[in-house]
């Protein structure tokens, strides 16, 4: 008797640190949202594997602690963890890492800019033109490729 009761306290307090995991996971997703905005249809569809991965796991907890057995209380029990988390360190997880992620990202984003404003700038200038790329033995080609080195040659003089 003393084993069952024993079984059923160690099912219940796994149950609520699974809630407690399963509120920290759903964290990360409303962190992703806070940071990144996206519609609907995708919410929707993260919230639908959320909801697959939290069934998994609960089926693994009932599995491996009880047989396969539900347990209401167990349910409650991951219930009430996923509650005591987000009205406990959810409150200040969630906004604080936000508030760091988006000023790092202020940080990193003008330099990142900066950069690729440069490598277009580049890339402009470096282009090859189709008309250089023509055989020798071409004459209208020929003719392209040194009115291009002409402009080129100005361009620098002045």
């Amino acid at each position: 008797m003393g084993e069952q009761i024993a079984a059923q306290c160690r099912l219940f307090l796994d149950g609520l640190c699974l809630g407690l995991l399963l509120g920290f996971v759903y964290d990360w997703l409303r962190l992703r949202r806070n940071l990144i905005r996206g519609g609907h249809i995708w919410m929707g569809i993260e919230d639908f594997f959320y909801c697959i991965f939290s069934g998994l796991m609960m089926f693994g907890l009932f599995y491996r602690d009880n047989s396969g057995v539900v347990r209401w209380f167990a349910l409650a029990a991951a219930g009430i963890g996923f509650f005591l988390y987000r009205k406990g360190p959810s409150r200040i997880f969630l906004p604080g890492l936000t508030y760091l992620l988006t000023k790092a990202w202020e940080l990193v984003k003008k330099p990142i800019i900066f950069l690729g404003r440069g490598l277009k700038n580049l890339h402009k200038s470096v282009t090859i033109k189709k008309s250089l790329v023509k055989t020798a033995s071409d004459s209208k080609g020929r003719r392209e490729r040194e009115k291009i080195k002409n402009k080129i040659r100005k361009g620098r003089e002045n």
